[in-house]
């Protein structure tokens, strides 16, 4: 039996069931004693109760030295693996992400072929530019809710736009391919001292 209707006191006692009363009006005898829940907060208990059956660790704050290994992160041949059923790569990365570096997360989507949305950045952009679209640019996340609200729910709207990017990733691939990379290498070193 829960003590109070108060959600840190559902497992106090170590007991494998709990039973909860219900108060449907919290008009009962038992209401005011803390004895029974009302239906919408016994539904934040349960919601708790649940999440925390999935959580890792005892529910304590501790240090720790290193991160725990089990959390569901995708090892790199199972992302590999799973890219290619997507249709769209998400990222994420704010606007003033990457302003002095490279994320390989462009990479990838031009490996595997993969369209993007993402937040405005310059790092993204300089890939995703108007002469060559591989992806939708978003100002907000909120912008990037409605972006892909929007192609969820018109289709057409998101096969043209998938075409559209399917020729640019082509040629921005071969933009940046190690061919095309060894030639501007090359044509630069040649150059260099003609100056």
């Amino acid at each position: 039996m829960v003590p109070v209707n108060d959600p840190q006191y559902v497992f106090a006692d170590e007991e494998k069931e709990e039973e909860f009363h219900l108060d449907l009006e919290g008009k009962g005898e038992e209401f005011d004693s803390g004895h029974c829940w009302l239906p919408l907060d016994i539904e934040e208990v349960i919601k708790q109760i649940r999440d925390a059956e999935v959580t890792d660790g005892e529910g304590v704050k501790v240090t720790v030295s290193k991160p725990s290994t089990n959390h569901n992160i995708l090892t790199r041949s199972e992302m590999e693996k799973d890219i290619k059923d997507i249709n769209i790569q998400i990222i994420l990365y704010p606007n003033n992400s990457y302003e002095l570096s490279q994320s390989l997360s462009i990479f990838e989507a031009l490996r595997y072929n993969k369209p993007i949305i993402h937040i405005n950045n310059p790092c993204i952009n300089f890939y995703n530019n108007s002469k060559n679209p591989i992806g939708l640019k978003c100002q907000t996340l909120e912008d990037m809710a409605n972006t892909i609200k929007k192609l969820v729910e018109n289709k057409n709207y998101t096969s043209n736009l998938l075409t559209i990017f399917e020729k640019s990733l082509m040629s921005v691939r071969k933009q940046y391919s190690i061919d095309s990379s060894i030639a501007r290498l090359k044509f630069i070193y040649e150059n260099i001292n003609k100056k």
